[in-house]
């Protein structure tokens, strides 16, 4: 199945914050909301991971390792 990435903002107390949304069949099959305050670093994550058609069961453990 294939699965789309896209970059979402969210409003946090007082500092916006960028996460990414996995969308399967026009649903949200996961998403992690508050990935960094830096927009350029997640929309470049989205890139990454529609470019090599990141599996969702791997979604999360490739963002920890990103971040680490």
């Amino acid at each position: 199945m294939n699965i789309e990435y896209c970059l979402m903002e969210k409003e946090m107390e007082g500092y916006k914050a960028y996460g990414i949304a996995a969308i399967q069949e026009q649903t949200v099959a996961d998403y992690v909301s508050d990935i960094s305050i830096d927009k350029e670093m997640v929309k470049n994550m989205v890139v990454l991971f529609n470019r090599n058609q990141l599996c969702l069961e791997h979604f999360r453990d490739v963002i920890l390792d990103l971040i680490s």
